[in-house]
């Protein structure tokens, strides 16, 4: 079995300021379920012990396609030019740093500023951080 996330979840966006304030809906984040929930539930139907193969963010098969040459069926990206933009520490900004791109962090999506002043992972520093796109 061949996963592409190991996400359990995630989020599709946040609601707006003015989005039914009456119902206190405003700024609301919109969960989803993550492909590693339906994954691991595959997993756990085929049997004790049965785990997935990774490929996904920030899995050293997909940091491998990132760099392999165009020639040889990977996508040829000079990680040190690239700029990884997403939302989650734990894929998006540690593929980054595992892979040598430089990062940009968007706080309006899965992780809050409070999760970011209190990092400890060295391996899920962004190079930058914004608070959301909206704004440039």
């Amino acid at each position: 079995i061949v996963t592409c996330s190991s996400d359990c979840g995630g989020v599709l966006g946040v609601t707006s300021n003015d989005f039914m304030p009456t119902r206190n809906w405003s700024n609301r984040r919109i969960p989803a379920v993550g492909n590693g929930t339906m994954c691991q539930t595959i997993c756990a139907s085929a049997g004790s012990g049965v785990e997935a193969i990774d490929v996904g963010k920030p899995s050293d098969v997909l940091i491998q396609a990132l760099q392999r040459p165009v020639e040889e069926q990977g996508y040829g990206v000079d990680l040190s030019r690239a700029v990884m933009i997403g939302d989650t520490l734990d894929t998006d900004i540690e593929l980054a740093v595992r892979s040598g791109m430089r990062s940009l962090l968007v706080l309006s999506g899965v992780t809050s500023r409070q999760d970011l002043e209190t990092l400890k992972e060295v391996t899920r520093f962004p190079t930058w951080a914004i608070d959301s796109f909206a704004h440039i």
